[in-house]
């Protein structure tokens, strides 16, 4: 599943559209389900925050009235969708210290390459790349 950056016009409910219609895509045996609760529970987002503010809580009453209340389900807040995980890589870093791998995301590890230095907590040596990685 990717996710996409926000545009200025874009609320985070639209953003969470998106997400769940990119897991939607993914999981094509879960189709029924998806439309019935999950764009009910986006959608529900949108109409709150049109009738209620932008100040309400995400999954407060005024969304759990609405899919109730409109839609006739649950306020179910997550999904159970057999979802499988992309790969990501993890760059190894270490210190003098014994046991000390720490394996850095990619954006990290870039983070580093353009100059930022981390830190061990224990003995405040510079974190040295070792070459190696770690693909989970």
């Amino acid at each position: 599943m990717t996710i996409r950056r926000l545009t200025d016009s874009e609320t985070p409910s639209f953003a969470a559209y998106w997400a769940s219609l990119e897991i939607w895509s993914a999981c094509p045996s879960n189709s029924q389900h998806f439309l019935k609760q999950t764009v009910a529970h986006e959608v529900a987002h949108l109409i709150a925050h049109q009738l209620f503010g932008e100040r309400i809580q995400p999954h407060g009453e005024e969304w759990q009235l609405i899919m109730r209340g409109v839609y006739e389900l649950p306020p179910d807040r997550c999904h159970t969708y057999e979802v499988k995980r992309r790969q990501v890589t993890r760059y190894i870093y270490r210190c003098p210290c014994a046991d000390s791998d720490f394996p850095f995301s990619s954006q990290r590890h870039g983070m580093v390459a353009q100059g930022r230095r981390y830190l061990c907590r224990r003995c405040r040596q510079t974190l040295v790349f070792t070459g190696e990685t770690r693909v989970e």
